[in-house]
């Protein structure tokens, strides 16, 4: 029987259904979460449906309104001290972000290397992962769009307007545009070294809604794989299968 993955994001639902590989992976808005009950019509008897929520108990609720037959099988995963062959450095655990730490078990268990895994989308994380599996720590973010309508909506003369990245900005649209890029890469930039200063071989990981345009202006050694959150929920529904 397939699993049913669900992240809950500030923004939109990501749901993916494995068996014996991907099946169907999508996402949502919030205001279209009726067209889930298609999805509950095509499985219809999942083994396990596991939900990573950052999103606020009324639209989670939302969701299993949407889909009556799931509602009391939802499992809510929660960050722990370890699980999957991540450990958590967080001084409580618990309160790490579910989805970042399912995006570092996916990471882990698609590497198994030393990176710095960026979760790019409403809010920006970036984590670091050493070459055993240990969570070390990390940052967040507002994340591109959220940095430019807070600069707009805070400050009396910089409106949101469509702006681009340029190396010598001079407009302010583009000013806006290319900070809010260069913020992003210079926080990366410095987690790598950190990083590197621990391991020899690091990798930039990227993942979530804007990760394919931040990769556009990353130098350093990266590779791009989605929804990461996804992949970890569904590596802690095989966790017994999975060597520690």
């Amino acid at each position: 029987m397939p699993i049913v993955c669900l992240d809950s994001g500030n923004s939109r639902l990501k749901w993916g259904i494995w068996l014996k590989g991907w099946r169907e992976q999508g996402s949502l808005a919030y205001t279209d979460l009726e067209t889930l009950e298609e999805l509950g019509a095509r499985w219809k008897t999942p083994s396990r449906i596991l939900l990573a929520q950052v999103a606020t108990e009324s639209r989670v609720a939302k969701i299993e309104q949407s889909i009556p037959h799931w509602k009391n099988r939802i499992e809510k995963i929660r960050a722990t001290s370890f699980l999957c062959g991540v450990k958590n450095a967080y001084l409580q655990p618990e309160t790490l972000g579910a989805d970042r730490w399912c995006a570092l078990i996916g990471a882990w268990g698609r590497t198994h290397r030393a990176s710095i895994v960026v979760m790019s989308g409403t809010a920006t994380t970036i984590d670091s992962l050493d070459s055993k599996g240990h969570f070390l720590g990390g940052m967040i973010l507002p994340g591109l769009g959220l940095m430019r309508r807070a600069l707009a909506r805070e400050t009396a003369k910089l409106s949101f307007g469509k702006g681009d990245f340029t190396p010598f900005p001079i407009s302010t649209f583009d000013a806006i545009a290319t900070g809010s890029i260069e913020t992003h890469l210079g926080a990366i930039d410095r987690a790598f070294l950190r990083l590197k200063e621990k391991e020899e071989d690091v990798r930039v990981i990227l993942s979530g809604g804007n990760s394919r345009f931040l990769a556009k202006f990353i130098t350093l050694p990266h590779q791009q794989i989605d929804n990461l959150p996804l992949e970890g929920l569904r590596r802690i529904a095989f966790e017994k299968n999975i060597e520690h």
